[in-house]
């Protein structure tokens, strides 16, 4: 992927709390409705991707990165713009490589979560 998913933190608390506020149970919650969000949808992004849905692809990764930076999944959400992006100029083989990075960006969120306290693995 690209420099910006690679720079961009991997969660921002400041992200979370301006939107949430500090209330650990709000937080929590919002978070797992989040990913309760994230979790099938990528699943749909993985399909739109191997049927070349160039269409699917690019409507798929939009809705996710926006759930994804309303969290303060800052990395994911930039994975998601990246997969938007190559979706928008129809580069199948940035679709793919895009793709392929989500499920590791996925875990070290689900990581940077769990310390947190802020959510367990869906």
């Amino acid at each position: 992927m690209g420099t910006e998913t690679g720079s961009a933190p991997v969660l921002d608390e400041r992200q979370v709390t301006s939107t949430i506020g500090d209330d650990p149970g709000a937080i929590r919650e919002f978070i797992d409705v989040a990913m309760q969000d994230i979790v099938p949808r990528v699943a749909d992004l993985q399909a739109a991707a191997a049927r070349d849905d160039q269409a699917g692809v690019q409507k798929t990764a939009h809705a996710l990165k926006g759930v994804a930076l309303s969290i303060g999944a800052m990395r994911l959400g930039s994975a998601f713009r990246e997969i938007e992006q190559a979706a928008r100029a129809a580069d199948s083989g940035r679709i793919k490589d895009g793709v392929s990075g989500v499920g590791a960006e996925l875990k070290a969120l689900l990581d940077a979560l769990a310390v947190r306290g802020w959510g367990a693995p869906p």
